[in-house]
């Protein structure tokens, strides 16, 4: 689950504020929308059928029950989605492990609402150095936009070796 703690600076103490939030089953990645609603977290599960969601950080110290947060699951994403990146522009990245693909999702800042993009599998050949057991097809591992070209971005595959 997700949790919230609260750290202490200078004396690096931390501090449990909250137990899970929501009912979520291993959440693997988080991403702040820092460029445009910083209230907006978004997860990647770590399951079968993964799933993006979106907690809505709301800063309210009288929601006492649940530290603030606003809890809200989204897209289910078929796969096992393994990265998450949020560019400047509000675009959210993800590589689905499973799939060999990349994604780019549009994100509505008001809402948190995610809508697929851009869908791109990687070459589903398997490699042939390293561990063929391990290489059987594409792994998208992880993606990040390109600093300078929104129209490009770089990702990883650790499932073949081209």
């Amino acid at each position: 689950g997700i949790f919230v703690y609260e750290l202490k600076y200078p004396s690096g103490e931390l501090k449990a504020v909250s137990g899970p939030i929501g009912k979520l089953l291993n959440p693997a990645f988080l991403v702040t929308n820092a460029f445009h609603n910083p209230q907006m977290l978004y997860y990647m599960s770590e399951k079968r059928e993964s799933r993006i969601g979106c907690i809505q950080i709301n800063f309210d110290p009288s929601a006492t029950a649940t530290n603030g947060l606003t809890f809200r699951e989204l897209s289910p994403i078929v796969g096992g989605d393994a990265h998450l990146h949020m560019g400047r522009d509000g675009l959210l990245y993800g590589a689905d492990y499973m799939k060999g693909k990349f994604e780019v999702f549009e994100t509505n800042p008001v809402s948190g609402l995610v809508e697929s993009r851009v869908c791109v599998f990687v070459n589903k050949e398997a490699g042939t150095l390293g561990v063929p057991e391990r290489q059987e097809h594409s792994h998208a591992h992880c993606i990040m936009p390109h600093w300078k070209n929104p129209w490009s971005a770089y990702g990883v595959d650790l499932g073949t070796d081209k």
